[in-house]
């Protein structure tokens, strides 16, 4: 088996990149949803991002849904993953929030609802200045009652904040990591 952060020998994380992984509390976006990263953005945990989000390495949804499950409010009824552009999908060939919603699903029996259209592209973001990023307006499928939002990174929050938007209001997300 292969550490999927730094390719080493071990298990799926090896201790040395597990011990250096920092938690997240909560955090909140501009528009006030509460927000449960499982660590913080930065080393290990980035790049766990990065391998899933970029490199189509499916194995870290499991890995880090393991350590979500504990952060899903008492009173929710399902997970809707903040669904990636199509363009995204097909150039990266994953959805990371869906695989994180699916992994977390498998764990604790919420059901995954794709609540969420996204738009067929939007300008990315990521790298970019906090100011100048542009957040993607997703429109509603349905109706859902106590839905935790499913992302992979809390950088703004204005993505998130969207896709609540969208939904008519939300308690709470989870993401894989978050910027304070």
């Amino acid at each position: 088996m292969v550490c999927l952060s730094c390719r080493g020998p071990g298990p799926r994380l090896c201790d040395a990149c597990a011990l250096t992984i920092r938690p997240a509390g909560e955090l909140r976006t501009p528009g006030g949803l509460i927000v449960h990263p499982w660590a913080l953005h930065e080393g290990v945990a980035r790049t766990l991002v990065r391998r899933l989000k970029y490199e189509g390495v499916a194995a870290v949804a499991p890995l880090v849904a393991g350590f979500l499950e504990d952060r899903i409010p008492s009173d929710a009824r399902c997970l809707v993953p903040v669904t990636r552009t199509v363009v995204r999908r097909v150039r990266y060939g994953i959805d990371p929030a869906k695989s994180l919603a699916e992994a977390i699903s498998r764990r604790t029996g919420l059901p995954v609802v794709n609540a969420l259209s996204p738009p067929i592209w939007n300008r990315p973001s990521a790298g970019s200045e906090r100011e100048s990023r542009k957040p993607p307006r997703f429109v509603s499928r349905r109706a859902v009652r106590g839905a935790v939002l499913v992302d992979d990174v809390l950088t703004t929050g204005a993505t998130l904040d969207s896709a609540a938007a969208a939904l008519g209001g939300v308690g709470a997300a989870l993401t894989l990591t978050g910027v304070p």
